[in-house]
């Protein structure tokens, strides 16, 4: 990727601002949990009004990504007067710390929060060593 020049970065800056994506459209970004347990890390988004089937979560190397869509209706007919919500496309991205075990990962969604539970290896997870005596 290429440095931005003068023009460019207010552009960025102004869409930063405004929740845009670098392409000008309006964008969020869902509050994001990661918690370590001692066999797994599990990963929270809070994702109200998004449907299931527009959530993609992806695992690659160390990296994952979940993204997706909420989708703006108002209704036939109907106008909105006054809106606080964000709607459009999203895309987060965390690196995990250890690696997991990627054929054991699973997602569910319930009540508007994506949880996605990734299983360590087993040369991730803590170990006690004992200490013997010479």
């Amino acid at each position: 990727m290429g440095s931005l020049g003068a023009c460019d970065t207010i552009q960025h800056d102004i869409n930063q601002l405004f929740g845009l994506g670098s392409d000008g459209e309006r964008s969020w970004s869902p509050p994001l949990e990661v918690v370590e347990a001692k066999d797994r890390f599990v990963v929270t988004l809070e994702l109200p009004g998004v449907a299931a089937a527009s959530v993609k979560v992806s695992l690659e190397d160390d990296i994952l990504t979940i993204s997706g869509e909420r989708a703006f209706s108002a209704g036939e007919g109907a106008e909105v007067r006054f809106s606080e919500r964000a709607y459009g496309r999203f895309e987060r991205s965390v690196r995990l710390p250890a690696p997991v075990q990627t054929d054991q990962v699973s997602a569910n969604s319930k009540d508007g929060i994506l949880t996605v539970s990734l299983p360590k290896t087993e040369d991730a997870k803590p170990r006690d060593i004992k200490v013997t005596v010479a």
